[in-house]
C-alpha cells in the first residue's frame, strides 16, 4: 500500500562549471586571424575590416555615451517642445476664450 502513494523523486541535474576567459578567447581569435592575414586570404582580410568597423562603432564605449547623450538631449528637446506648446496654448485659451464667449 506505501508504494501506491510513493511520490516519485526529482531526477537530478549534474551541472559541471566551466571556466570561461574572454580576454584568452579574444587573444586567440587575434592570433588566428594574424595568421590568416599573413597567408594572405582574402577572407581573412575581409574578416579583419569588418571586426575592426564593428569594434570602432557598436562596441566603443565612446560610441555608445555619445548615443545615448544624443538620446537624452532628443528626449529633452521633445520635452521643452511639449511644455511650451501647453503654455502656449493654456495663454491663448485664456485670453481668448472670454472673448469668443462674449461674441456668442
Amino acid at each position: 500500500m506505501s508504494r501506491f502513494f510513493k511520490t516519485p523523486k526529482p531526477q537530478q541535474f549534474e551541472y559541471v562549471p566551466r571556466f570561461y576567459d574572454p580576454e584568452k578567447e579574444a587573444l586567440e581569435k587575434r592570433i588566428e586571424q594574424a595568421k590568416a592575414c599573413k597567408q594572405g586570404g582574402e577572407a581573412a582580410i575581409k574578416e579583419r575590416i569588418r571586426d575592426g568597423l564593428r569594434k570602432s562603432t557598436t562596441y566603443n564605449p565612446r560610441y555608445r555615451k555619445l548615443k545615448a547623450d544624443a538620446v537624452l538631449r532628443s528626449n529633452l528637446l521633445l520635452l521643452a517642445i511639449v511644455v511650451v506648446l501647453l503654455l502656449l496654448t493654456y495663454m491663448l485659451l485664456t485670453v481668448y476664450l472670454p472673448k469668443l464667449e462674449g461674441l456668442l
